[in-house]
């Protein structure tokens, strides 16, 4: 938790005109200060009113409870899909209509490519008409292409803002959820169910938000594409609409296995993210016991299962892509040949103007639209999950809190309660007793007796089903377990309240801790997210996943499928010249052989610790390869397209290399400032002003352009436009998602503990006395940290029980930490002769036992508790419980020691000593 920040800088958004809106200009005193130096806490504004989780919170929550209202009366299921909609569908809708919009330029452009291209194919030099009718399609276009980029981005960032507010919406419920739960429902959950909501459910919200328009969007687009199509040529549009709505019911089936897969996806992801919380919040258990080899097993299962249904994700992935890239140029080739076949004669104007039809369906049909199914399979997965969370079983307010009137505190009456309902056996029977101000009340008794379960009645967490209890003032409760925030003690302590010095000093000196008050409490790798991902790291991240000759081979296959891709653009502009010839010279000649090359050149075309492991590691999974991809894609059929327009229109030289300049600075200027930028503006802004200079220069050279190469790059441009601005989105959108991998690999570089076992080792005896003994050990938690243990000497000898005393922080577990190595110690520690920093950490910590001051119990059977690694029988564990007074609770279990324990399982007796005690086994 962090100190309680100064006064925050009022967000620019809130007084931008409506160019700075438009255009996102406010951003840019931000920028600025980002290129200049490291951002600081201090330069980033405040969240907008609207945008604050309370008020997005409170505001979903109030659809929430009505819709539950409603299914109640009903007796139906309520339906969180119903809520969200209510809540949010009034804003979302006005930006389909952007999307609409923007989708209807990319359809009225090629009718000016059409119109340019045909004055190209019929020029006169003497027809001035023509020539100014030619610059007003230009204009035209240029306006188009401006609109489509201005359009374009303001969708994208409103849905993403949407989606945003959509998942700190939910956000907020879940955790409001969280802190209202009851027992018997924290026995239906999990916190790695929780974290994984929160980590990677609520994601899928900020995903599903910017296609979900392309639902309709792209069905409209495709219709109003039929009917050019149909004006243009005919008939033999049908073919390759017929390919296209193939694809679509196939990605309709893709749609299903995508809901199915994510379903089985996430319930193993919760499964390992609550495994990796057990291990990270039980690590001193498993460590001090040399458990860590049951639970790597345990962990590797889990993460293969993970592993197995995300390769079959990524399958399907890989396919919808493919689709993106293949699909119009099939659509191209299916339909020309079918032209053919009808011996229709078809001008070079109207070769093109098909191509860029089809070109303009790609993104919104073969690649928005199949991301929009997918997106919304899993967030309607994630939904029903959230729903499930959200309907769990809360706390009931058992009694209202009394004002203090000075004579009780607690006022408890024939008190009976059980956590579960159906228990024989209450947990506390016919309780009273009274508490009175200045009365100090101890509450003794064995383990399993209630005494946790009394305190968890009188804070409302436990309802009687008999009694009362009666409560004037405010309680204070200190939890059996410690927890801190990541910060300082002293942001630790005030929580958030106003700072008040007498008040804090008195506290800090009643809890003796006056020394540490300026300590920083820091988790590990917390807040790097600063600095350029290096080499290093791109090459660990690849060779994780295959060999170098993999990865090359892979690399000169997408090169040659790219090579293959922009060749069938050359040989299109070689055909129209063809078709140009046939149609107006009356060349007559049988065009099988220009048939069968183009099927060819068409028919090529070969896809925080708990953080680090839930988060992070779903990035990785999810969205860091397909990213990727695209980029790798998108950036050489960038290089491909502008290799063709150069090499057959080489001045169009001159635009590109100011366009690739531009843009390179404006990715760096922005990448600087934040390692999250979603809109390029200007990068399209630039796209616009190079398509213009094309089409118009086009015009101005005509006399030296032949009508295959005009079309050809004219159609490239539009490619060239989209595809420009997505790879240099991507390109940032990889090296933001390079910064978990980053995390990840720092995590695994960290230094690590001593080998667990040496090639000298004890004797299978050892230790046979137990005789310990310290001489001048020095021992510190961390490396760079302060000494814990101070010039220590010391011996404990065989069958004596010593007792350590001492106040918190004295050292008392600090010595049984240097006992157990759990950071190496200085000096020398030896048990029956032999030097602990000589031998494994197995071989010393099998022979060691503690019993911690934290209890922990792992998910699974008691008896797996127990006995991780099965090397006990059952007389020998039943001997073990009888010894610790836990024989006749366990024997009361359903299941006995085969009872399987849940992360919150209740009633079962763990509860630690104050005191935490070592043993060696002689």
């Amino acid at each position: 938790m962090l100190p309680v920040s100064a006064e925050v800088k009022t967000s620019p958004l809130q007084k931008a005109n409506f160019c700075s809106c438009l255009f996102v200009w406010w951003l840019n005193p931000l920028f600025k200060i980002g290129h200049k130096r490291k951002l600081e806490p201090e330069d980033m504004y405040s969240v907008l009113p609207e945008d604050r989780s309370q008020h997005l919170g409170e505001e979903l929550q109030g659809y929430w409870d009505q819709e539950i209202k409603r299914a109640q009366k009903d007796a139906q299921e309520p339906s969180l899909v119903k809520a969200i909609i209510k809540c949010y569908w009034k804003s979302y809708s006005v930006w389909g209509m952007f999307a609409f919009l923007e989708e209807g330029t990319r359809v009225v452009q090629p009718i000016f490519w059409g119109k340019m291209i045909s004055y190209v194919e019929n020029y006169d030099p003497n027809d001035a008409a023509a020539l100014h009718k030619a610059y007003g399609y230009a204009a035209g276009l240029s306006a188009c292409v401006l609109m489509w980029a201005v359009l374009h981005h303001l969708y994208f960032y409103h849905v993403q803002r949407v989606g945003m507010r959509l998942r700190v919406a939910v956000c907020h419920m879940i955790y409001r959820k969280a802190l209202r739960l009851s027992s018997s429902a924290m026995g239906k959950t999990t916190t790695g169910q929780v974290v994984n909501l929160l980590s990677n459910d609520v994601n899928r919200f900020d995903q599903v938000m910017m296609f979900l328009h392309y639902l309709w969007v792209g069905p409209l687009q495709a219709v109003a594409v039929i009917a050019l199509l149909w004006m243009e040529i005919g008939i033999s549009c049908l073919a390759g609409i017929a390919v296209l709505i193939i694809l679509l019911l196939l990605q309709s089936c893709f749609g299903k296995l995508f809901s199915s897969l994510r379903s089985k996806t996430a319930a193993l992801t919760d499964k390992r993210i609550r495994t990796m919380s057990e291990v990270i919040t039980g690590i001193r258990t498993i460590k001090m016991n040399a458990w860590e080899k049951s639970f790597i097993d345990r962990i590797t299962r889990l993460r293969s299962e993970e592993i197995s249904k995300i390769l079959k994700t990524s399958y399907l992935r890989g396919m919808n892509l493919a689709s993106f890239f293949t699909v119009s140029k099939i659509m191209i080739f299916v339909t020309f040949i079918t032209n053919e076949l009808l011996d229709n004669r078809i001008t070079a104007s109207q070769v093109f103007v098909v191509v860029t039809l089809f070109e303009a369906l790609r993104f919104s049909s073969t690649l928005y639209f199949p991301m929009a199914i997918e997106k919304v399979s899993e967030a309607v997965v994630s939904i029903q999950r959230i729903k499930n969370f959200l309907l769990l079983d809360e706390i009931t307010q058992c009694y209202p809190l009394l004002p203090s009137d000075g004579k009780m505190i607690v006022d408890v009456q024939a008190f009976t309660a059980s956590w579960e309902k159906a228990s024989e056996t209450p947990t506390l029977q016919g309780l009273s007793f009274t508490v009175r101000p200045g009365e100090v009340l101890a509450v003794v008794g064995p383990v399993g007796a209630g005494k946790s379960s009394l305190l968890s009645a009188l804070l409302g967490e436990l309802p009687p089903s008999q009694g009362k209890v009666s409560v004037h003032g405010r309680i204070a409760y200190a939890s059996q377990q410690p927890w801190v925030f990541p910060g300082t003690v002293k942001s630790n302590i005030l929580f958030g309240k106003k700072y008040e010095e007498d008040r804090y000093e008195e506290v800090i000196r009643a809890c003796a801790l006056e020394e540490t008050e300026n300590i920083q409490v820091v988790l590990p790798l917390e807040g790097h997210l600063e600095g350029k991902v290096d080499f290093k790291t791109y090459k660990n991240y690849f060779t994780a996943g295959a060999h170098w000759p993999v990865i090359i081979f892979l690399i000169l296959a997408n090169i040659a499928a790219q090579v293959a891709y922009v060749l069938q653009d050359w040989w299109l502009a070689y055909w129209a010249n063809v078709q140009s010839d046939l149609y107006f010279v009356g060349y007559l000649k049988d065009d099988e052989d220009v048939v069968f090359v183009l099927n060819w050149c068409l028919g090529v075309y070969s896809g925080r610790i708990l953080n680090l492991f839930s988060k992070d590691v779903g990035h990785m999974d999810d969205l860091l390869p397909l990213i990727f991809l695209d980029f790798i894609q998108a950036f050489l059929l960038v290089i491909g397209v502008v290799g063709v327009m150069v090499a057959a229109i080489p001045w169009t030289a001159i635009p590109v290399i100011p366009l690739g300049i531009i843009s390179f600075f404006l990715r760096r200027y922005f990448l600087e400032t934040s390692r999250d930028v979603k809109r390029l503006e200007c990068t399209n802004v630039t796209c616009a002003i190079f398509v213009t200079v094309v089409a118009f220069g086009a015009l101005i050279l005509v006399e030296s352009l032949d009508v295959g190469h005009v079309g050809l790059v004219l159609s490239l441009t539009i490619t060239l436009t989209r595809m420009f601005q997505w790879c240099v989105r991507q390109s940032v959108e990889v090296e933001n998602m390079m910064i978990p991998v980053e995390r990840v690999i720092e995590y695994t570089d960290l230094v690590k503990e001593a080998s667990w076992e040496l090639e000298d080792r004890p004797p299978p005896s050892w230790p046979n006395k137990g005789m310990i003994s310290f001489n001048n050990v020095n021992f510190r938690h961390k490396l760079d940290g302060p000494l814990a243990l101070r010039n220590i000497y010391g011996g404990f000898y065989p069958e004596q029980k010593v007792g350590i005393v001492g106040r918190s922080g004295a050292g008392k577990s600090s010595l049984t930490a240097a006992l157990f190595r759990l950071s190496e110690p200085e000096g020398g520690i030896r048990i029956d002769g032999i030097l602990t920093t000589r031998i494994g950490l197995h071989d010393l910590r099998k022979k060691t036992s503690v019993a911690l001051q934290e209890p922990v119990l792992f998910t699974g059977t008691m008896r797996k508790n127990l006995d991780p690694f099965n090397d006990h029988t059952d007389n020998e564990l039943w001997n073990a419980l009888e010894e610790v007074q836990l024989k006749e609770s366990i024997e009361g279990l359903p299941a006995k020691m085969n009872t399987e324990l849940a992360e919150s399982t209740t009633g079962v007796p763990c509860q630690g000593s104050s005191q935490e005690e070592s043993d060696i086994d002689s």
